[in-house]
């Protein structure tokens, strides 16, 4: 949900777009999921007994074509959205106040004990009669009159808020969320909004002080949705969190090093030189940075400036869990102002507690080369017995510390001449393996286990000496050089023993030798 103050207007000199949310409570990390695919999208367009449509049929299918636009451009192509528009405007049996008036905290929910949620319910009741909502999956009402957030005044209005309602099935096999918007809503305002029911993105400003802002312009969850002239006509991107979230990028984690990111909005192909859409820097097992590049073109062309973006992630903080780091707050003409939280070329980031630096040293017509310094280290223990019998598959396990995911631990025999396993990290602890000698290893061997990030860093290593050998039940039945021996020596005696048994037997056949006299 995305609301600008009455007092809009004037903020609009220096590009500041403040918000007064209403729940869901802005910044908390939400249980996100991917969003793509197909996306069917059913849109029922409503009015009311006391309030007519001003807008058309034709202007509703012009803008959700512009936020499936969008979808594909900010997904790669990822997340289809397929649209269908009901053919005509829903006349519903209630008044606009039944679903818009405002309770005491501001809230729609004085006309009717569920407020606004009650129009979704009642706009599909209505569209169900007459079309077969099985195909969909989304939900998105369009009511006829004006968006409380942008229509005066603000507070105890008959006007309905742009929101989305999370945690009920409104579609008979569709998701557990529905969208209201405004006829007259920008495509930034569907788009935002769709981006809280498809991937159950949370809002990225504050609930109670309305010039908190986690995000600024840099997030469509935040006021990114009303970038352009006019407001909400050029939404700008979603943060690289959001867009990890909806599993259209997968941030590469990184530890010190020299990286080159790739623009936010520049499609993987074989021009997309470098390592990474996003890097991920992790400070502890709760926390992370998060690095990427943001240029004005595209999708961002509204945006005041350019620049690598910092931003940090804190899954223990009670709001903004995300937020974008303000690198240059002694600046922002306004407070809360994020439009130049941008690194450029010869600027850095530190974080003096935690000894992670982050500097860009140069830009190209591939991205901007970032240098990273973090002091972050890892170990890694390797548990496996002393001894080991070949042919025979022993268990073994690799303990990693701090836990962090995103990595590569990979387990060698013998100094990397042998892969034993290899696999991407989570946030566990242990990691179980299984080593299997074969015949013809007995002796001492090394198993070494290698942590290293996505760009092939090595983070850490560990080593273990351990003695392969033969089992009994092996030694009875397994030749040897010694046996060998014996056996030959053996069959050499039985083979002399046989002839000398035969040359015997031969002899007392032929029986004793006839002598002949001479006269």
């Amino acid at each position: 949900m995305v609301r600008p103050l009455r007092y809009l207007a004037p903020l609009l000199l220096t590009s500041l777009l403040l918000l007064v949310p209403l729940p869901p409570a802005a910044g908390q990390a939400a249980n996100t999921r991917p969003a793509k695919g197909q996306l069917a999208v059913i849109v029922l367009p409503v009015e009311f007994t006391d309030f007519l449509h001003t807008e058309s049929i034709q202007a509703i299918n012009q803008t959700i074509a512009q936020v499936a636009q969008y979808y594909s451009a900010a997904s790669f192509g990822k997340a289809v959205i397929r649209a269908t528009v009901f053919s005509g405007w829903v006349l519903l049996s209630h008044p606009l106040a039944y679903y818009g008036a405002d309770n005491a905290v501001g809230d729609d929910a004085a006309g009717n004990p569920s407020g606004s949620e009650r129009l979704i319910v009642d706009a599909v009741s209505a569209a169900r009669s007459s079309t077969d909502l099985s195909p969909f999956g989304f939900v998105v009402v369009v009511h006829a009159g004006a968006d409380q957030a942008t229509a005066a005044p603000i507070e105890k209005s008959p006007l309905i808020w742009s929101r989305t309602w999370i945690g009920r099935m409104f579609l008979p096999a569709g998701s557990d969320a529905g969208s209201i918007v405004s006829e007259f809503s920008p495509y930034g305002v569907w788009a935002h909004e769709l981006g809280h029911q498809t991937g159950h993105l949370p809002d990225m400003y504050d609930l109670p002080d309305s010039s908190l802002h986690f995000m600024g312009t840099w997030s469509l969850m935040d006021i990114g949705a009303y970038l352009g002239q006019p407001l909400g006509n050029h939404p700008g991107l979603f943060d690289a969190w959001s867009r990890a979230s909806l599993g259209w990028i997968a941030p590469t984690v990184v530890g010190s090093g020299d990286y080159n990111l790739i623009p936010a909005e520049t499609p993987p192909s074989s021009s997309a030189q470098g390592c990474c859409y996003a890097l991920e820097i992790q400070i502890d097992s709760a926390s992370y940075y998060l690095v990427e590049l943001r240029l004005r073109e595209g999708i961002d062309s509204a945006q005041r400036t350019q620049g690598v973006l910092v931003y940090l992630y804190n899954a223990s903080a009670r709001q903004g869990q995300i937020r974008v780091v303000d690198v240059h707050v002694a600046t922002a003409p306004v407070r809360g102002d994020l439009s130049d939280a941008a690194l450029k070329v010869g600027e850095a980031f530190s974080d003096i507690r935690h000894k992670i630096v982050i500097s860009v040293t140069s830009s190209s017509s591939t991205g901007y080369a970032v240098h990273v310094s973090s002091q972050q280290t890892y170990s890694l223990s390797v548990i496996l017995p002393a001894s080991v019998n070949v042919l025979t598959k022993q268990e073994f396990y690799v303990v990693l510390n701090p836990p962090i995911g995103g990595l590569k631990l990979q387990v060698f025999l013998d100094e990397s001449t042998r892969s034993v396993a290899s696999r991407n990290t989570t946030t566990q602890p242990r990691y179980n393996f299984t080593l299997y000698l074969p015949p013809g290893m007995q002796g001492l061997h090394n198993l070494t286990a290698d942590l290293s990030d996505l760009a092939g860093k090595t983070l850490a290593s560990s080593t273990v000496k351990f003695a392969a050998v033969v089992p009994l039940w092996l030694t009875l039945i397994q030749p040897t050089a010694l046996y060998a021996y014996i056996a030959l020596a053996v069959l050499v005696i039985f083979v002399i023993a046989v002839a000398s048994s035969y040359r015997r037997r031969k002899r007392r056949e032929e029986g004793p030798a006839q002598s002949t006299g001479v006269g």
